[in-house]
């Protein structure tokens, strides 16, 4: 059975071995994501992200394939960027830490929880999602 849902708090360490897999994953491959183990994302900001209920988690048969934070949060370069769509901080979502385990990449696993965050911004009044990501990350570009 598979779910889109909110990561728990009792989750914590099951999504901190997701991003620890995927790291470890990724780390050999042609598109490295250049996350690094406790530093992004650190595990303070995942145990953060999942108290503050913006951890959104994709389960399968009970263990976490993708996850990413949904939030209005951003760093300061945002603020300088002109976007096409100006808004208020309380009208955009930003995505971080999205990432999909590599082993079942090609699935359309990413696109569900895309496709699931679209949903939760449109119902919340959301008008702009961004997805926040370094500019080596070339699949995630």
């Amino acid at each position: 059975m598979s779910l889109i849902r909110l990561a728990k708090i009792e989750e914590y360490e099951q999504v901190l071995k997701f991003y620890y897999d995927t790291i470890d994953m990724l780390a050999t491959s042609e598109f490295n994501s250049l996350w690094k183990k406790d530093v992004y994302p650190s595990n303070a900001y995942i145990r953060e992200s999942i108290e503050k209920g913006n951890m959104w988690v994709y389960e399968l048969d009970g263990q976490i394939i993708s996850a990413m934070v949904l939030n209005h949060e951003c760093n300061e370069g945002y603020k300088s960027v002109k976007w096409p769509t100006e808004v208020t901080n309380e009208e955009f979502f930003v995505i971080h830490a999205f990432g999909v385990l590599p082993s079942i990449h090609g699935k359309g696993i990413g696109s569900q929880m895309l496709k699931n965050a679209i949903e939760y911004a449109s119902k919340n009044n959301i008008k702009v999602i961004r997805l926040d990501v370094l500019a080596d990350n070339v699949p995630a570009v």
